[in-house]
């Protein structure tokens, strides 16, 4: 009984302790089910399972709706508050979107293994959670009484976004596949990646002028705005089923990711592992674009480009190691440890970039059902520890004896 009267006021004492606890447990539960969809249906290794919606959209929903949320409300809510010199979400505000978005993923899953309709009813509940979340930070943001809101307004803008690519899921198990397309496209270019975005654009100068010396802080409101807009032209342009023209504009951006990373210093921060991870992750971002802009020239120009190849190193490339590196930095921060890497992190780390290389190496196989198994492997095997070293820190109390 004692151990039950502590855990709970330890871990909701703060909202990133809550949401950052279920986002990486559902980093593990999403792809546990994936790899056990994949040695079914590829490989035959396991029973076949029909679930209630087709596998690869259930994955879809899982990894993009079902995943990220957690972690930007986790951040927004302790570190948004910060920016705009307000007072963080009240209990009731961050038990109520968690216990909404925690509960819609349950209710995904149950559906999932049932009938379509509480499938669907899951997603109700998600969808109410990330409302209660959104309007709690656009009253913030209206609250504060500062000029200055680019970073959080565009957050709110990707959050809302968010909620579209979710109604657009729904149509597409009631209408049709199309839409399923479209929550997708919405999901990746309007959604996950401009938060990623987003925070890169404050947090990464900001850590590492704090690091580095001497550093001059370079974070050009202008650079914001073109990356936001490539993402909405390059999404806009796969709505309109015109993925032949999207080089336009991913060619430019990966040129631009390229001359940000080095302007902001990642031949510097590599002496100190915490931050070098951060680096590293956004320099994903400008291979990416590359792989999309060369998959669109080829589309133009008549051949059958790389598939999901392009996608699979932007999402596991870009976001999961920003992801990594991001998550890290603000569970050691939060809790009063010391914001450097270990040994075993920095390795894990590396060893990540594994996943990426073999589930692109799958998308480019004629028979890649080995791949996706080994990839998913993999990403368990690199969160799994993960989990067991940092997921741990959210349930006990801080050891600086701080309050949060």
């Amino acid at each position: 009984m004692q151990a039950q009267r502590t855990f709970w006021p330890i871990f909701s004492s703060a909202p990133h302790r809550m949401m950052f606890f279920a986002g990486a447990t559902q980093a593990l539960l999403a792809m546990l089910w994936w790899a056990y969809d994949i040695a079914a249906r590829f490989n035959g290794w396991l029973p076949f399972v029909e679930w209630s919606i087709p596998a690869r959209h259930a994955h879809q929903f899982l990894m993009l709706y079902g995943l990220f949320p957690l972690f930007f409300f986790g951040f927004l809510m302790t570190a948004g508050p910060r920016w705009l010199d307000m007072s963080p979400p009240s209990r009731p505000v961050y038990l109520s979107a968690f216990g909404l978005l925690s509960g819609g993923i349950v209710t995904f899953y149950i559906g999932l293994f049932s009938v379509r309709s509480v499938l669907m009813a899951g997603i109700v509940l998600w969808a109410l959670g990330m409302l209660r979340a959104l309007l709690w930070w656009i009253g913030t943001i209206r609250a504060c009484g500062k000029t200055d809101l680019d970073h959080p307004l565009a957050t709110a803008a990707a959050l809302f976004a968010g909620l579209l690519g979710a109604a657009a899921f729904t149509g597409g198990e009631l209408l049709g596949p199309g839409w399923n397309r479209a929550a997708t496209t919405i999901g990746v270019w309007w959604f996950v990646l401009p938060v990623f975005l987003t925070v890169g654009h404050r947090m990464i100068p900001f850590f590492t002028g704090n690091v580095v010396r001497p550093y001059k802080y370079w974070r050009p409101l202008w650079l914001l705005r073109v990356l936001l807009a490539g993402c909405v032209a390059h999404g806009l342009l796969e709505l309109l089923a015109l993925p032949q023209w999207t080089w336009l504009v991913d060619l430019p951006l990966a040129v631009l990711g390229a001359y940000v990373s080095y302007r902001w210093g990642i031949h510097r921060s590599m002496k100190v592992w915490i931050l070098a991870m951060l680096h590293i992750g956004f320099a994903w971002f400008s291979v990416s674009m590359l792989s999309y802009g060369a998959h669109s020239t080829l589309l133009l120009a008549g051949y059958a480009g790389f598939g999901l190849a392009p996608l699979h190193i932007l999402m596991l490339g870009f976001i999961g190691t920003m992801l990594l590196a991001m998550a890290t930095r603000v569970t050691l921060g939060h809790s009063g440890h010391p914001l450097t890497a270990d040994q075993p992190t920095w390795a894990l780390f590396w060893l990540y970039h594994a996943i990426v290389l073999v589930r692109v190496g799958a998308d480019l196989l004629p028979h890649p059902g080995h791949g996706y198994m080994l990839a998913a492997l993999l990403w368990l095997a690199c969160f799994g520890w993960w989990y067991r070293r940092y997921a741990r820190i959210y349930l006990i109390p801080r050891v600086d004896g701080a309050p949060g």
